[in-house]
């Protein structure tokens, strides 16, 4: 996800080059990012393209990021890389296993 910031509208300025910030330039859209290919994933929203397809077979899924396409295929092979060491509890996404760790913690 972009930052949104208040910064100088001059590219050229000191500041904009020392942070190599790259800005969206879609009208009204303040999103800021510091690597250009996270602004090129970005963009896809504007734009609405999805140049990752499913290739399972009968499945017409597509997406703007390679990284859904992953996480999106684990749905069709079941693959859990995710492991609690506490319990051996397996989850397709880190962020199930952080929210299921909290239990451990919370015990």
């Amino acid at each position: 996800s972009g930052v949104d910031v208040d910064i100088p509208a001059d590219p050229d300025s000191p500041d904009m080059k020392r942070r190599r910030v790259h800005m969206c330039d879609y009208d009204g859209c303040n999103k800021v990012y510091t690597k250009s290919s996270h602004l090129k994933a970005h963009r896809r929203i504007h734009t609405g393209e999805k140049p990752y397809h499913c290739t399972w077979e009968g499945c017409t899924w597509r997406f703007a990021r390679s990284d859904e396409l992953t996480r999106h295929f684990r749905k069709h092979t079941g693959i859990k890389p995710f492991r609690c060491t506490d319990c051996d509890r397996s989850f397709s996404r880190s962020d199930h296993l952080a929210l299921h760790r909290r239990r451990h913690v919370m015990m």
